[in-house]
């Protein structure tokens, strides 16, 4: 196994409970730990720069080649952030975070104990989790379709669902509680748990969907406030301390404390504009494909049949960095969740199994 990360994520207290549905929890492990479970297990900490499928061979950062007989990639997906950069040149990527992995959250934890006012830009599924879960912030949310949450319900839910939200907070009342406290839940929890230290500059593991159960996110608000803004996309961003005579031209700021009291200034394609501590990318993921060659569309990943093969011999791919190229179903489509991930590495590593034994049988013969 050749992993850039420090850490291993692995299933734990797998228990079936039916044929279609079971129970398990995902634990983050050292390498030490992880290798534990299985001796013949080897863990290399590097990074590949370079596939040969010819030579079946991998190239990594240390310049050390790597042969295989089957290889199945699992690289994942890297947050697809919001980029922009004004005409002075002025680039705003240290104002905008993203969510994708359990470094990823600790980040934006930790810049949210330090906030007052967030900017959220998306409409899935971790935006709609982080505008729900945060507590005493301002949230500005910039949705650009008709209704929040559109890939999960239509317009008419949504309105339901916002409207029995307001609600409650006017009762004063926000979800069940057990007598411990934590939120009650009508379907299997799957969190991470068993979270290591570890630096924001490499990639960690992915997320469940109850990731927010593992950080604290909580801001510098009394309250919490959400603006939603339909329809609508960032346009244009200001520094106050670069652009404060522009902030003063376009935003009639003209006292200096008001101009700079935001780190970032937002303007939004709907004219509206707003002073954020920084901005909440949740525009989904890119696959991680920088090295597999010959990809035609790397935007949607490494193309992969029902085997989890890829066009190259003897390459599988599973997880966020691959994209199922079977026949569409009704009852299901990618949503590069962790839990689908471990579906399509079980049918990968079946795949490359049956491969193996198929081609022993061939030599015995």
């Amino acid at each position: 196994m050749i992993t850039e990360s420090d850490v291993v994520q692995a299933a734990s207290k797998v228990n079936r409970i039916t044929l279609n549905l079971e129970e398990f929890i995902i634990v983050e492990k050292s390498f030490e730990t992880f290798r534990d479970v299985d001796q013949m297990l080897v863990i290399i900490r590097d990074k590949v720069v370079a596939l040969e499928s010819q030579k079946h061979a991998l190239t990594t950062e240390n310049s050390v080649s790597y042969g295989y007989e089957y290889l199945c990639i699992c690289t994942g997906g890297s947050p697809q952030l919001i980029s922009y950069t004004q005409t002075d040149g002025y680039e705003f990527s240290s104002h905008i975070l993203g969510i994708r992995d359990t470094k990823s959250v600790a980040k934006v934890s930790l810049s949210l104990s330090n906030s007052s006012r967030v900017l959220v830009v998306g409409n899935g599924g971790i935006a709609t989790e982080f505008v729900y879960e945060t507590k005493s912030v301002d949230i500005v949310w910039a949705v650009k379709d008709a209704s929040i949450s559109s890939h999960y319900f239509d317009n008419g839910a949504a309105c339901f669902l916002l409207a029995s939200k307001q609600y409650q907070s006017q009762i004063g009342f926000s979800r069940f509680e057990t007598t411990e406290g934590s939120s009650l839940s009508k379907r299997l929890k799957y969190t991470p748990s068993g979270l290591l230290p570890t630096e924001f500059d490499t990639p960690g593991s992915a997320l469940g969907p109850d990731w927010h159960n593992e950080f604290l996110l909580h801001g510098l608000s009394e309250s919490k406030s959400v603006d939603i803004q339909y329809k609508t996309e960032v346009q244009r961003l200001f520094a106050p301390e670069v652009h404060y005579d522009l902030l003063v031209i376009e935003f009639g700021l003209e006292e200096a404390d008001e101009a700079k009291k935001w780190r970032t200034y937002v303007e939004l394609t709907n004219g509206k504009r707003f002073g954020v501590d920084w901005i909440l990318s949740a525009t989904g993921v890119r696959p991680n494909t920088d090295w597999f060659p010959g990809l035609k569309h790397p935007e949607h990943g490494i193309y992969v049949n029902d085997w989890m093969h890829s066009s190259l011999p003897d390459v599988y791919a599973a997880g966020d960095v691959c994209y199922p190229s079977w026949p569409r179903q009704k009852h299901w489509f990618q949503m590069r969740l962790w839990s689908q991930g471990r579906t399509m590495g079980i049918c990968a590593g079946i795949s490359m199994s049956t491969a193996a034994d198929s081609s022993s049988t061939d030599n015995s013969r």
